[in-house]
């Protein structure tokens, strides 16, 4: 399940979704084309920037594709960020870290969102580095028993748990109780 946007939020918010025309043109290579009736425009094209007017809108517009279909474009839409903003990777590498997510795509998804996870930790954006670190986990999870699933799983687990330290140092959030075993990491 996909996480929903809460509701009350501002059309500027970060946590909403904000695309513009330059970039989707140059992930889909050709002009974008953005219908007035669902998206709040922020600014004059070409610089404009869109937002989904409401989080139901934007989810209905989700659901209204089928299952395998949201699953390729997703794929195709993280192909295409690699292809033509390769800098993604190096700089937001959650962003192609969801597509893959929700592509059904675990084997590129997990390094991503570990890679995310890092920057985040080196930002001392702690409470995001974990969430990005247990959805890479989640996925690990998911994946074949394995060597390589059990070394992918050791290291998360590894920046994930000095995430936890550093939030506990920053006032004792994410800190497990006293005596409390090693499920007691498994969420802040």
């Amino acid at each position: 399940m996909r996480p929903r946007i809460g509701s009350g939020q501002s059309p500027s918010s970060p946590s909403r979704p904000r695309f513009s025309r330059h970039r989707l043109s140059r992930v889909w290579g050709a002009p974008a084309v953005v219908r007035g009736d669902a998206e709040l425009q922020q600014g004059t094209p070409p610089d404009a920037v869109y937002t989904f007017k409401h989080a139901l809108v934007q989810d209905a517009a989700h659901d209204s594709l089928l299952k395998a279909r949201r699953q390729q474009l997703h794929g195709k839409t993280a192909r295409a960020i690699e292809e033509r903003l390769p800098q993604t990777e190096a700089t937001e590498p959650q962003l192609l870290a969801h597509r893959y997510t929700e592509a059904k795509q675990p084997e590129k998804a997990i390094p991503l969102w570990q890679r995310a996870g890092s920057l985040a930790l080196e930002r001392m954006a702690l409470t995001e580095a974990i969430a990005q670190l247990n959805k890479g986990l989640e996925l690990v999870a998911t994946l074949p028993a394995s060597a390589e699933r059990d070394a992918r799983s050791a290291h998360a687990v590894g920046h994930r748990m000095d995430g936890v330290q550093r939030l506990g140092g920053a006032g004792g959030l994410g800190r497990p109780a006293p005596g409390a075993g090693a499920g007691a990491l498994a969420s802040p």
